[in-house]
């Protein structure tokens, strides 16, 4: 019975925190890669696609909704205000795959590929994040594995996550929920392009 009291507390704390600060648009400067231990953990090459080549192309904003990245709710719920990105949103994704890719093993490069070359671009699908008793953070990817005009296979992810309780629907809160779910989604792109390049296009030139 204490147990349930105390949370029926903390429920009625967040609701108000919430109702305080729901009004007045929320500007987020995105950044990657989230904070924590996660952010640097670097993910073992094989040996097989070690110092392999993408040339990584852009990253086209094909999102329903592309005015903002969120909404702020008030403690019924009520939608008061939005979120929106103070940067570019596709370049933000665009690095953080670079970054993935990279701490996969893969040499990435930004020019154009030569004859015989790959090269990765990919569309950004959605970028949200709402709060109401905790952030929840999601973000939708799709890449296309190219080599000379040929596409060679099409990987869409998605990703999930959350800095936790919100406490006021902050910035930060948003900022860092999002970074999470991209790293999620990233990680998944890196993670499938790579076992594509193990079944279907080994060896590569």
């Amino acid at each position: 019975m204490r147990h349930s009291s105390q949370l029926a507390v903390a429920a009625f704390l967040v609701s108000s925190l919430c109702s305080a600060c729901a009004f007045g648009d929320r500007h987020v400067r995105l950044e990657y890669p989230p904070p924590g231990p996660e952010a640097v953990a670097a993910v073992p090459a094989s040996a097989p696609l070690a110092a392999r080549t993408i040339h990584l192309g852009v990253f086209t904003d094909q999102r329903a909704e592309r005015g903002r990245i969120g909404e702020v709710r008030n403690g019924w719920g009520m939608h008061t205000a939005d979120v929106v990105a103070e940067n570019d949103v596709c370049e933000w994704v665009r690095e953080a795959v670079r970054t993935e890719l990279e701490r996969a093993g893969f040499h990435v490069a930004l020019d154009c590929p030569a004859p015989g070359g790959l090269e990765l671009r990919g569309e950004v699908l959605r970028v949200h994040c709402g709060a109401y008793m905790s952030y929840e953070g999601e973000v939708q990817l799709s890449g296309e594995l190219r080599r000379d005009g040929a596409v060679l296979g099409r990987y869409p992810v998605s990703g999930k996550g959350s800095a936790g309780t919100n406490w006021g629907a902050t910035e930060k809160g948003y900022g860092e929920t999002l970074a999470l779910a991209l790293q999620a989604a990233a990680r998944r792109l890196s993670s499938e392009l790579s076992n594509g390049l193990r079944t279907s296009l080994n060896p590569v030139p």
